[in-house]
């Protein structure tokens, strides 16, 4: 059973509502692939949890989760539709957010259990001043590995392709560029996508516009190009207004865009663990549908997305680039220090802070040691 709430939200940033992208990356790539990066051991701060993770009698306990209803977060809609959760003794709600950069206030302050998005320059400023949420999980990441799984991707207005003024990434000079919010980690494959065409993100006429609202504004031309996710680029694809320049796996691979993230108190509690059972369930189901291509699990998969994303034509499944998410719930670490060195380099993060604090491995240890390592 799940319960589906909506909130408003703030548009402008606030210290603790950290700018994460919604899409939502990556050291370690789905099915098996090498990860890129080390795991670290457990903070001194975030002791190992060993206990058994079998779900207690009684009442199932809710599990308040922040969602973009995008493909970033399919392990939880999955976990959801396939009752992995419930098999945990766990009712996960869903609270709808239009963008990541508010929940990690709510999240600080226990009003969120989990949720996540792209880390941030936000994020790890809010950290340096004493915010208390804990890295936790993969939530998205590029993997080049063919058909490549992306999370980024570079849609161009089509009459601009059509008109012969945009013929590659040099040409982007002085178009109107969507993002949904400044000072997060897709600005890092951004620079090297742009760096093909030896432009810089200075280079662009950057408006703030979030995912679902990119989609309209190619529509009636107030947009050319974008970095976007999916399944908006497919929506847009298909309205027949964009093409698509390029991928982020292209440019800048195995980068770890997307984080799960946990409140203080839950990432202290024996629930979060059987919380990560549920969700590494729906990644490896995920990976079997869209890696190892198993038709049932595909299905399966499908009707969960339909369900809980815009994508309701079954068909366009055939046409989406799915992001890699790992069956483990790995994470590219090194991703996170090059995060810092970009934000520190443009002044939009105040100073490094020590993310072996924050990164909390125990959940998907705990999660890995009852389910045994994806294969």
């Amino acid at each position: 059973m799940v319960r589906i709430r909506s909130r408003a939200l703030l548009g402008s940033l606030l210290l603790l509502s950290v700018a994460l992208a919604a899409a939502c990356a990556p050291s370690a790539a789905p099915a098996g692939r090498p990860a890129a990066g080390s795991t670290p051991e457990p903070s001194a701060a975030a002791p190992a949890q060993t206990a058994a993770t079998v779900a207690p009698a009684g009442p199932r306990q809710k599990v308040r989760y922040g969602t973009l209803n995008i493909f970033g977060d399919a392990g939880i809609f999955i976990g959801i539709e396939e009752g992995y959760f419930a098999q945990q003794g766990i009712e996960v709600e869903l609270t709808s957010f239009d963008s990541a950069a508010n929940m990690v206030a709510p999240l600080a302050t226990n009003q969120l259990d989990a949720g996540g998005g792209a880390p941030s320059a936000g994020l790890y400023n809010a950290l340096r001043s004493g915010v208390n949420v804990r890295i936790v999980a993969d939530k998205g990441h590029s993997d080049p590995t063919p058909p490549g799984f992306p999370v980024s991707i570079y849609p161009v207005r089509k009459e601009l392709v059509d008109s012969g003024r945009v013929r590659g990434v040099a040409d982007l000079k002085g178009l109107r560029f969507g993002q949904p919010a400044v000072g997060i980690s897709p600005e890092l494959d951004l620079v090297e996508f742009l760096r093909q065409g030896g432009l810089t993100p200075r280079d662009l006429e950057i408006v703030i516009l979030g995912f679902p609202d990119m989609v309209p504004a190619f529509a009636n031309g107030n947009l050319d190009v974008a970095w976007i996710v999916e399944p908006f680029a497919t929506l847009a694809l298909n309205q027949g207004t964009v093409s698509i320049l390029g991928y982020d796996h292209t440019v800048n691979p195995y980068h770890q865009v997307a984080v799960l993230l946990y409140s203080p108190e839950f990432s202290r509690s024996e629930l979060a663990t059987r919380f990560m059972v549920g969700y590494l369930q729906g990644l490896r189901l995920y990976n079997d549908a869209f890696v190892k291509r198993d038709p049932t699990a595909r299905e399966k998969v499908i009707s969960a997305l339909i369900k809980h994303t815009p994508v309701k034509d079954r068909a366009l499944y055939d046409q989406m680039t799915m992001s890699a998410l790992d069956p483990d719930g790995k994470m590219n670490l090194e991703s996170f220090e090059r995060q810092q060195d970009y934000f520190l380099s443009t002044g939009t993060q105040q100073g490094r802070v020590d993310l072996s604090q924050f990164i909390d491995l125990q959940h998907i240890e705990a999660a890995v040691r009852q389910l045994g390592p994806y294969r």
